[in-house]
């Protein structure tokens, strides 16, 4: 794996200063007759669960599955089976797709949870939504990618490239050796759709690929947390003055969701920890409406 556990943990040290607090702590105590302290917690997660431990588990699949098909208006059209339940899927797709098409975010449509048109998913369980799924997403679109470039430079008469000979960026694809030759993203999507004749050998018409992705090893994600409090001695209540988190979670494709996802995390991880419950009166109406 190439996380770095102990980076991630003198990374939290480093933001916290615990010599410093020690001091403050001693010197609220003494003065103020308050009380603080410190806790710290670490957690190793994996990302994604292999099929090696599903199926017997679960007995369905662990892997990542997705199709990607292209129409000829240059847009792009991915498919997952996991029916996600607000954690930003569609939003995370899209951009990792249209990084490797080097067209906007808002070109790619994402359907997920359809049972009637998208590959199996084992569902959306085991954090495995950013590392299996867009895995497979991202495959998906590099064959694409492949064919396109295959096309492009022999429509160009272009010899002896390679797929790193060509640039796709802001709708466009480019050939790098010479600028000058380019081609936008709709018309090579609309010339392998609607014109497919004088095809390179052994190709054929069409923009759609469905790939599986599995990683050969678990991926693991790592964090340390520190959290300070205040504690009345007198009754046990206490408030929460910080809260620093030191996470090792890979790439990052959209640094807001995965922002959401610590915040997230960390509160539910509080609420656990005070015993926070859903409170029914004897009509089965829920009191606890709110988080007050």
């Amino acid at each position: 794996d190439s996380g770095d556990f102990l980076k991630v943990w003198d990374n939290l040290l480093s933001h916290v200063d615990l010599p410093n607090f020690r001091k403050r702590q001693e010197a609220v105590r003494r003065n103020e007759g308050r009380y603080i302290g410190i806790g710290f917690g670490v957690g190793v997660e994996l990302s994604g669960v292999s099929s090696e431990l599903l199926v017997p588990m679960e007995n369905q699949p662990g892997y990542g599955a997705a199709t990607i098909r292209l129409d000829a208006r240059g847009k792009a059209h991915v498919f997952e089976g996991d029916a996600p339940q607000g954690q930003g899927h569609e939003t995370t797709a899209a951009q990792a797709v249209a990084h490797v098409f080097g067209i906007h975010p808002n070109d790619v449509v994402v359907t997920t949870g359809d049972t009637g048109t998208t590959p199996f998913g084992s569902g959306t369980i085991g954090a495995r939504m950013g590392s299996y799924f867009v895995s497979a997403a991202v495959e998906a679109a590099n064959v694409l990618r492949r064919k396109i470039i295959k096309f492009m430079a022999h429509d160009f008469d272009l010899t002896n490239t390679t797929e790193e000979d060509f640039e796709f960026a802001n709708g466009e694809i480019i050939y790098i050796k010479d600028p000058n030759v380019r081609q936008s993203f709709c018309d090579a999507c609309e010339r392998n759709i609607m014109a497919p004749i004088n095809l390179p050998p052994g190709e054929t018409a069409g923009l759609e690929h469905t790939a599986f992705f599995e990683a050969e090893k678990p991926m693991i994600a790592f964090n340390a947390d520190a959290c300070t409090v205040e504690v009345n001695p007198d009754t046990g209540q206490f408030k929460i003055l910080n809260w620093t988190s030191s996470e090792d979670v890979g790439q990052i494709i959209n640094p807001q969701i995965v922002e959401g996802q610590m915040q997230g995390a960390i509160i539910q991880g509080i609420s656990n920890t005070v015993f926070e419950e859903f409170v029914y009166d004897e009509n089965g109406q829920q009191i606890t409406a709110d988080l007050e």
